[in-house]
């Protein structure tokens, strides 16, 4: 069995008054909180600034995301979307957002719920594994020729050829697959 590593996001929030001044002042924020915690995180380390009038703030650096990259001015409610999803279903859905149309209507975790196929060793795998559950429901039985004569691989390649799926390398030579 394969356990992945548990994704901890989290944003280091900077004063810009403090950095318009020259100084670095800022804090690491834990972005898996609600945005109303992460504001009163952000408005205690303003608070604390040196500068008289510190109110404005950027995202200066960010960790754990998985690949995902933030920007400076990142809305603080996409960065909880975006944190909540990864500590839910990790590595696999930074892979999908980093290749998915995603639509702003909808959130993050449905959205990637609904393409989620599962991981697997490789396509080939995959594809028999769809095959056996069609055949189930048909009432055939995989078990005889020609099904065990059938590239699994192939089959596999077959489908994301033909956009029915895609796939994104997850560790150790295993695959995600996406609808």
């Amino acid at each position: 069995m394969i356990t992945e590593q548990r994704l901890t996001p989290r944003i280091y929030v900077a004063s810009l008054s403090d950095y318009n001044a020259g100084r670095l002042h800022g804090r690491w924020i834990d972005a898996t909180q609600d945005r109303e915690a992460i504001f009163d995180e952000i408005q205690a380390m303003l608070a604390e600034s040196p500068e008289a009038i510190a109110e404005e703030f950027a995202i200066h650096d960010f960790d754990d995301f998985g690949g995902i990259r933030l920007g400076e001015w990142e809305d603080v409610d996409h960065v909880c979307e975006l944190a909540a999803a990864l500590v839910a279903h990790g590595l696999a859905f930074a892979a999908w957002y980093a290749s998915a149309d995603v639509e702003a209507a909808t959130s993050l975790a449905e959205q990637f719920q609904e393409a989620y196929c599962g991981e697997w060793e490789s396509l080939g795998d995959y594809a028999e594994e769809l095959a056996t559950d069609i055949g189930e429901v048909a009432g055939t039985q995989l078990a005889m020729w020609p099904f065990t004569c059938i590239d699994w691989e192939r089959a596999g390649r077959e489908l994301e050829f033909a956009g029915d799926i895609w796939s994104a390398d997850a560790s150790l030579g295993r695959v995600w697959i996406f609808r």
